[in-house]
């Protein structure tokens, strides 16, 4: 299933890649839903700006990334977590972003990424974590299918519009970790 993709950690050069996994997973996953002027304001280059800035020019920044690449050295998933920020004192660790390109979807290779957050996690002695997905996602199945309890909701707003985010958690993660390895 898993066959040819290895996950490591991210470097900076990985970040054009990266940002366009982002880019083209967000506008096919969210096409029927995100408003045509918010998936356009997400382009290539303003992601890829505020993602160098963010996770290599930041020393203050306390977040993992971890990329999905095939043998060809296309990355096809990209994961960012890190130490929970925004007030939700009940869980130490959350995912900030998850994306797979939609042709690698069912391959197992969320849950790998998933699955190296949660080690990252434990070895920075965080045992739980959480991660918010739009209320419309089609993804949450697959949160649910790797353990995560929706426990949480919050409205967030965007460009003037509102929408819904449901938060997953996992109260122990090391359940994560032992998931068909």
């Amino acid at each position: 299933m898993l066959q040819n993709i290895i996950i490591r950690p991210a470097i900076e050069a990985d970040t054009k890649s990266m940002v366009k996994v982002n880019v083209d997973t967000l506008q096919a996953t969210y096409a029927n839903f995100y408003p045509a002027n918010l998936l356009a304001a997400r382009n290539y280059e303003a992601v890829e700006a505020a993602w160098r800035q963010h996770l290599w020019e930041s020393p203050e920044t306390e977040e993992y990334a971890f990329v999905a690449e095939t043998e060809e050295r296309e990355i096809v998933g990209v994961l960012i977590c890190g130490p929970t920020v925004g007030g939700e004192e009940a869980y130490q660790g959350e995912i900030f972003a998850l994306f797979v390109l939609p042709a690698y979807h069912g391959q197992g290779i969320g849950k790998k990424l998933v699955q190296h957050a949660v080690i990252k996690f434990l070895a920075l002695n965080i045992s739980n974590m959480l991660v918010w997905v739009q209320e419309k996602n089609p993804a949450r199945g697959f949160y649910e299918a790797i353990g995560g309890i929706p426990k949480r909701q919050k409205v967030v707003k965007r460009q003037n519009m509102k929408m819904v985010e449901i938060g997953y958690s996992w109260d122990n993660i090391s359940q994560v970790h032992q998931l068909n390895r």
